[in-house]
């Protein structure tokens, strides 16, 4: 019976505790929807390889304006825009936190790949600015990069105006 109730109490403990991060979690999401990003611009920059990469820049801005501009090998060529929610937006934002995107080094470009383009991305608010080069054919570069890299245009909703029909 007393071990019965050793059991009870430690596994009450670890629900409370768990309950503890859940509202810590919550906690830092409210503070996040509530916090003012509307002068952060992200932008990601993909320029040519030796193929048929595609190559164009988007900005998505803290309110939610998407600015696509293609410049080659893309569906749409020229200057495009769009809106999307200021809460996908708070999404990159967070992404770029937690990849703690001003500690990265500003340029990985170790080229065991030849031919591979360059994704440069800028993120800035109104107290700092970082860009970051990222030759594509560095496999040596956080994997956090890339996959910041490809959540920008999946967030910027992009893919109708890259794609071409041999895609």
């Amino acid at each position: 019976m007393f071990m019965c109730v050793r059991v009870f109490i430690l596994l009450s403990i670890i629900v409370w505790c768990n309950g503890c991060s859940s509202t810590k979690e919550l906690n830092e999401q409210l503070q996040a929807k509530q916090e003012d990003i509307s002068d952060v611009r992200i932008t990601l920059q993909r320029t040519p390889c030796f193929g048929t990469c595609p190559v164009y820049t988007v900005t998505v801005s803290g309110t939610g304006d998407v600015q696509f501009i293609g410049t080659q090998y893309v569906n749409k060529e020229g200057e495009l825009r769009k809106q999307i929610p200021v809460d996908s937006v708070r999404v990159l934002v967070n992404l770029f936190r937690k990849a703690e995107f001003f500690t990265m080094k500003d340029v990985y470009e170790n080229r065991a790949m030849s031919d591979a383009p360059t994704a440069i991305v800028t993120y800035a608010t109104k107290d700092r600015k970082k860009t970051v080069n990222h030759y594509l054919g560095d496999m040596a570069a956080p994997e956090v990069l890339r996959t910041l890299e490809s959540r920008i245009d999946g967030i910027a909703a992009i893919r109708e105006w890259i794609e071409t029909r041999n895609d």
